[in-house]
Order: structure tokens, then C-alpha cells, then sequence
């Protein structure tokens, strides 16, 4: 937590290696799995590219992998397509209300912003993609088609479950209630450790929360 924190690397030098192999090598199976560590630190990975190297096609290949870790691994594309959206809207437009925005009101519906004075930041939404959910009318939401297009990905009801997705909402901003904290451990010049608690609505993640808080943003 503390590394990830300061925005250090979590993951070893060879298994940045692996990941950057992937991609230089335009995607060569062969020479990805020779690279790979010998431990069990990228199991999963391997199991995957295994499967690619036997079968030639992708959606074999993932199935090698258990149905938890397929339906798993849908879902943190989704939020990756979140955060990178939302650092985007950030970027663009920080936290005021635009045209073409998506919020909820007050009966759950999520409408599209055509009056921006009467809806406020805490309304906001953007959507987890899936073939549910509808998108932003405005440049965010073409920002949107150009990650999706980029990574080739369509997501369509009649795929198998772990390979699309119906896709769902999440507030734009969200904000921490019933706050509290306590010195846990510190010196003459410093807190060493602290000790936070607080309440998030569902969909947020205190990681981001503490993140924030320590002032240690990358966007």
C-alpha cells in the first residue's frame, strides 16, 4: 500500500519486461512465454498465451482459463475504461457540467445534461461500457468510442457472458462521509502512521479515497 502510494512499481523488472515483450514483439506468443518467469508470479498469463499458442484463437484461449477469472477480467477492462475516461474528463473539463453530460435524478433515471444549471457535479455519470448503457453526447463520449476502438473491443448481447458485458453507471465524483481519524504512531517532527475511517457510496473505492488524500494524484 505504501509503495503504490508514492506511485512506485508494484510489479518486478522482469515481469515489466514480459508485458513490454508482448507489445515490441507485436504480440509473439513464442517469445512471450520463453520470457516469462519460471515462478508463478504471471500463472495466469501463461495459462492464456498457452492456450493462444495451441489453439490460434483468442476466445479458445481465454476459455483455458477458469469462468471467475474470464468474467474477472471483463470486469477490470471496464473499470480501466473508467479510470481512463474519467482522468480524461478530468483533464478536459475538471468538475463542471457540460453539455452532453450523463446524470441520475431523483427518480434513478439517467438522463443526458441539456440545461446545465440544473444539474449539479454529484449527478454526473459515466458509464462502465456494455451494450446497455448509453454514452455521454459530447466529446467525452467520442473519447469513449476511441479507447474502445482502439483495443477493437465491440461489446454485443449475444457474445458469450465473460466476453461482453451490459455495463452500468458510476458517479463522476463521489465524496467520503463520517470522517474520522487518529494518530496511531509519530514523532517529534512527523505522523508515522495514521488511522482513517470513513463510509464511500457502492461503485468507490477507498483506495482512491486515501490516494486523494495523501496528494499523491496522477491523472
Amino acid at each position: 500500500g505504501r509503495q503504490r502510494g508514492k506511485g512506485e512499481w508494484i510489479e518486478s523488472e522482469e515481469v515489466r519486461e514480459v508485458r513490454s515483450l508482448w507489445k515490441t514483439s507485436n504480440g509473439d506468443v513464442t517469445a512471450v512465454l520463453k520470457a516469462m518467469p519460471k515462478n508463478s508470479v504471471m500463472h495466469r498469463e501463461r495459462q492464456l498465451l498457452q492456450g493462444l499458442k495451441r489453439y490460434k484463437d483468442p476466445y479458445r484461449a481465454i476459455c483455458t482459463l477458469p469462468y471467475s477469472v474470464r468474467l474477472l477480467w471483463g470486469n477490470a477492462y471496464q473499470s480501466y475504461v473508467w479510470n481512463v475516461v474519467a482522468s480524461e474528463r478530468f483533464k478536459r473539463h475538471g468538475s463542471t457540467v457540460i453539455l452532453g453530460d450523463l446524470y441520475i435524478n431523483d427518480t434513478g433515471e439517467v438522463l443526458i445534461v441539456k440545461e446545465t444549471s440544473k444539474v449539479t457535479i454529484e449527478q454526473i455519470v459515466l458509464p462502465l461500457p456494455g451494450y446497455r448503457v448509453a454514452y455521454p453526447e459530447n466529446d467525452i463520449g467520442q473519447f469513449y468510442e476511441e479507447v474502445l476502438q482502439n483495443d477493437n473491443i465491440v461489446f454485443r448481447k449475444e457474445k458469450p457472458a465473460e466476453s461482453t458485458a451490459k455495463g452500468s453507471y458510476r458517479h463522476f465524483i463521489s465524496y467520503a462521509t463520517s470522517i474520522q481519524w487518529e494518530c496511531v504512531e509519530s514523532d517529534e517532527e512527523s505522523i508515522e502512521a495514521a488511522l482513517f475511517k470513513f463510509e464511500l457510496k457502492k461503485g468507490s473505492y477507498a483506495t482512491m479515497f486515501m490516494r486523494e488524500l495523501m496528494a499523491v494524484t496522477f491523472v
